[in-house]
């Protein structure tokens, strides 16, 4: 979860995106009326100077600031959606298992290992796009486990033994 002040009022809107879900933005608008200022028509594309404005004698700011033109583009590029292109187990052994997984973008991955009712739970916060090795090191007893790997929308799961 992400938090953020906003101290000044700004006449250009906040843009956002969620990096869980991907196509998921939006704009704040910070202003003293709290309200979301009307659309105004497309900007044309001959930029139109703005009317300099006078200096007044009051000693107070400017009333609501108001949005002019559309609102900006995001800064950041738009976070693509990753699918999950393959996943295997590479190797369990009592000191722990290897994963072999390839994503098409960057994405949180979660592995749960279970083993009768024992359940350990790791979680890889962001994995790279790509072929990648993970290792789970987690001290396994003898037995028969099952894997359940969670990423980018997808759940595989894996049946595996340790000796």
């Amino acid at each position: 979860m992400v938090k953020r002040t906003f101290t000044v009022a700004s006449d250009q809107p906040y843009s956002f995106f969620c990096s869980l879900h991907a196509g998921m933005r939006g704009y704040v608008w910070v202003n003293d009326a709290g309200a979301v200022p009307q659309s105004t028509p497309a900007p044309s594309r001959t930029p139109v100077p703005s009317p300099t404005p006078t200096p007044t004698a009051s000693a107070s700011p400017s009333s609501t600031p108001v949005a002019t033109g559309a609102p900006p583009a995001p800064q950041a590029p738009a976070p693509v959606a990753a699918t999950l292109r393959s996943a295997r187990v590479l190797g369990a052994r009592r000191r722990g298992v290897r994963l072999r997984i390839n994503l098409s973008a960057a994405a949180p991955v979660r592995v749960t290992l279970r083993r009768g009712a024992r359940r350990t739970v790791v979680r890889f916060a962001r994995v790279a796009a790509g072929p990648r090795t993970l290792r789970i090191h987690r001290q396994l007893k003898r037995g028969r486990y099952r894997l359940v790997l969670r990423t980018a929308g997808t759940t595989r799961t894996f049946a595996f033994r340790v000796r």
